[in-house]
């Protein structure tokens, strides 16, 4: 991949320097995946020294939590635009679908998302996920009465561990010659209507 064709150093505000930085950062992940990045390789990337890059992130994992936040971002902003569908099963297997295609085509930056471990977890990044589960909360809504609010929050974390799950056998390859994360990820929807079509018609 090209490098970043950079401006003057005294062309960049903080802000920009996070930006561009980050944008090295994707490109390493992408390329190579998270092993591959380093400090020293970001700076020489974007034309500046690891020590200006200490003015902006406080390490390593800093640098990595933010790029991971911005994934669950476009993950995010990925799956948002679809429309919810009157049937929440159908809702629920479109946001499936959504989200195999994301990490399909991301697999090295979605690798980072589920590797990284050494790192804060700031509001910010926490809000990244929240979004992400909010979907899942939106999608299955219709199956819960308002006052079943602590269950539908409950099921939610459940569904989202359990296609983590799948997406964390796909990225280290665990699951390649088994079964799609389509297959796996369809059965888990079916399972979850399932039972949730048995419990709304008693």
């Amino acid at each position: 991949m090209a490098e970043l064709k950079m401006a003057r150093r005294s062309d960049h505000s903080r802000e920009e320097l996070k930006q561009i930085s980050l944008a090295a950062c994707r490109d390493i992940v992408s390329d190579g995946g998270l092993s591959k990045l380093k400090m020293r390789k970001v700076a020489e990337r974007i034309g500046y020294t690891v020590g200006t890059l200490y003015l902006v992130f406080k390490n390593l994992d800093d640098m990595v939590e933010q790029l991971n936040g911005e994934t669950l971002q476009e993950l995010f902003e990925h799956c948002v635009g679809e429309p919810p569908s009157s049937n929440p099963a159908q809702t629920l297997k479109k946001l499936a679908n959504l989200f195999n295609e994301f990490v399909l085509f991301e697999k090295n930056l979605w690798e980072a998302v589920m590797l990284h471990r050494d790192h804060v977890r700031s509001p910010e990044y926490a809000q990244k996920v929240a979004q992400v589960l909010g979907l899942i909360t939106a999608a299955i809504a219709p199956y819960y009465a308002p006052q079943n609010k602590a269950l539908l929050i409950h099921d939610t974390r459940v569904l989202w561990a359990s296609l983590y799950g799948i997406y964390a056998l796909h990225v280290s390859n665990r699951n390649a010659e088994i079964e799609s994360i389509e297959t796996m990820t369809d059965s888990v929807v079916e399972f979850f209507v399932a039972a949730k079509t048995v419990a709304t018609s008693k």
